[in-house]
């Protein structure tokens, strides 16, 4: 059923014979090692779960974020990062177990509710916040069976069944079109770049807007087929949430501001927020 196809661009878990175009994003990549293996099986079996997926469906290793979904519901393509790829190589296995327990023993002391979450950072010692924000930043890519469920029915039940990026694009080019259309006749005085610059504005604000609508239908959508990956959306991203109160609460204690840049970040982001993407967890059966 599968192939391990190891070059000289990256190496592939394919569920058809022969490779795909690899774009610059992808990274070089070493020899697969028999825990890279074991991996891609763990991850093989999870995506052969879902019902209705493309049988040209491939995998391949990928250079950002943790799991992304490229190319159409036809030909789809699933990123996964080098960094969850690497997850159980065998020298660090026995090291990244005791790091993870220890980060999930001092999550498991938080309370589920978002509120409660971010009262319990407040009370917290300096020195509780900095290793909590250290097993974040050590663990934030090793995910648990449950886990790597929900961010894989995110990307195939969420986003590649219904052709996101496919509809994503369509938007764009719409809102692109007419808003150079409509600006170019009430504005017939205002300079071409003038136009281009307030078109490409709109652009932006509806991609976000749709993009992050996109997400939250995701979410819904991958935690609704499975209890596993409602169990694994939960623990994700209460554990990214602890680590974002952490680290406000230990930013504020310093004196470092952030407050005009996280304002900024957060009005073009293509996701919604961590508490807000949480809270859809919780409320969604």
């Amino acid at each position: 059923m599968s192939a391990f196809l190891v070059g000289s661009h990256a190496w592939t878990l394919c569920r058809r014979a022969g490779s795909i175009f690899l774009p610059h994003k992808f990274l070089n990549s070493p020899p697969v090692s028999s825990g890279q293996r074991e991996q891609l099986s763990r991850i093989q079996a999870i995506i052969e779960s879902f019902e209705g997926v493309s049988s040209d469906l491939s995998v391949v290793a990928d250079s950002r974020g943790s799991v992304t979904f490229y190319g159409t519901k036809a030909n789809p393509v699933i990123g996964i990062s080098v960094s969850i790829l690497q997850g159980l190589v065998e020298r660090q296995w026995d090291k990244n177990k005791y790091f993870l327990e220890a980060y999930h023993q001092r999550i498991d002391q938080f309370s589920d509710i978002p509120a409660k979450i971010t009262q319990r950072t407040r009370e917290l010692e300096t020195l509780q916040l900095e290793g909590i924000i250290g097993l974040h930043q050590h663990c934030r890519l090793m995910l648990s069976d449950e886990e790597l469920r929900f961010v894989m029915a995110h990307e195939i039940a969420g986003h590649c069944q219904h052709d996101d990026n496919v509809k994503m694009f369509a938007l764009v080019l719409t809102v692109t079109v007419l808003a150079q259309a409509i600006f170019s006749r009430i504005f017939k005085e205002t300079s071409f770049m003038s136009i281009a610059a307030v078109t490409v504005v709109l652009s932006r604000c509806a991609q976000v807007l749709a993009s992050r609508q996109a997400e939250r239908n995701a979410d819904t959508r991958a935690i609704q087929g499975s209890e596993r990956a409602r169990e694994g959306a939960k623990s994700l991203f209460k554990r990214y949430l602890i680590a974002e109160e952490a680290q406000k609460e230990l930013d504020r204690r310093r004196g470092d501001s952030h407050a005009v840049f996280d304002s900024l970040s957060g009005a073009f982001s293509s996701y919604p927020s961590t508490r807000e993407r949480y809270e859809i967890t919780l409320s969604t059966q």
